[in-house]
């Protein structure tokens, strides 16, 4: 079952409802910014934070170099406790394919101390390894945060239909942004509660 309509994740909604609704710090048209147009808030000032992963780094400096040695990341702020996820994506061998040697000798380069400094220092993703986090290039404003942040991560569920459930919170937020009076956190909470459970019913079936 979700925990899409409990307590604690029906007030998450509505905090974020009411930064927006109630206190007005949200830019104009939230719902229809994705991350390259929120990352271009934050290189031009438009914006004075994003909630994203390390690999924002490289993308706002790519458009503001000027912004370097300026940004600062942390773990999302927390009522009760930090949460983070580990990235989605990731390389892989194919049982199928006839290269597996030179395909495993190109991910040691990739993940090497040297080159991932490197690679972190032109996109900001994040070493692999833990020692090559604890270098001192990983230890700067901009990039600490990351990194601690990664003590609260955990892996998402291996379920084909995970994606999904990123629509039905996004549509839970974008309803109660555009809501008339007769359209409540619980009413909209338990809607996508019960949306997010037919997927599971599904996925065991």
């Amino acid at each position: 079952m979700t925990d899409l309509d409990t307590p604690k994740a029906k007030a998450a909604l509505q905090f974020y409802v009411d930064l927006n609704n109630k206190y007005h710090v949200v830019p104009p048209g939230v719902t229809e910014t994705g991350f390259p147009e929120a990352a271009s808030l934050m290189a031009t000032g438009k914006a004075a934070m994003i909630i994203s992963g390390p690999n924002a780094i490289g993308t706002i400096l790519s458009q503001n170099p000027d912004l370097k040695g300026k940004l600062y990341s942390a773990p999302i702020p927390k009522k009760e406790e930090h949460k983070a996820t580990f990235g989605l994506l990731g390389y892989s061998v194919s049982a199928q394919s006839k290269n597996k040697e030179a395909v495993a000798d190109y991910l040691k380069f990739l993940v090497s101390q040297e080159n991932a400094l490197k690679m972190n220092d032109v996109t900001g993703t994040l070493p692999t390894k833990i020692e090559t986090g604890k270098s001192q290039q990983m230890s700067t404003p901009e990039k600490a945060g990351f990194v601690k942040a990664l003590e609260f991560a955990y892996s998402t569920p291996t379920f084909s239909a995970y994606s999904q459930f990123y629509d039905i919170v996004a549509e839970e937020y974008q309803t109660l942004l555009a809501t008339d009076a007769k359209m409540t956190v619980d009413s909209v909470a338990k809607k996508a509660a019960d949306r997010a459970n037919e997927l599971i019913g599904k996925e065991g079936k």
